[in-house]
């Protein structure tokens, strides 16, 4: 199955910085490469002079169905245009890490790893 791209869309408004998952077909469950790249925007903010960065989900079905059990299961291959295996950002960390609030946009499901993305925001706001 092809990915969109990019995995991770990004929008400046001002001093907030919107991230969205971008991976609807599969209710934006998170693969290697949706968790290196919000991890690398996470990490990135700060010095870009964000104030507030808001985390949800493309569609209108899922913020983030945990992780991508395909890729997981060895069914679909990691992408190769990623750094290697011990220098890859983890988005969860990154949160945790980050001086600037978080607020996770809860758009639907929100399991397992998206989940665990949400708890580590500052703010969980749901639509359900």
């Amino acid at each position: 199955m092809s990915e969109p791209k990019p995995v991770v869309l990004t929008e400046r408004i001002d001093d907030v910085l919107l991230l969205t998952m971008n991976r609807v077909k599969r209710h934006n469950a998170l693969n290697v490469a949706l968790n290196h790249a919000l991890g690398e925007a996470v990490r990135q903010a700060e010095s870009a002079g964000v104030a507030v960065i808001v985390i949800t989900g493309a569609g209108d079905k899922a913020f983030c169905a945990g992780g991508d059990m395909l890729e997981m299961s060895g069914v679909e291959p990691v992408p190769d245009d990623l750094p290697p295996p011990g220098q890859r950002l983890d988005a969860a960390t990154e949160i945790s890490k980050t001086p600037l609030p978080v607020i996770a946009a809860i758009n639907g499901y929100c399991y397992g790893g998206g989940a665990r993305l949400a708890v580590e925001c500052d703010i969980r706001l749901s639509t359900q």
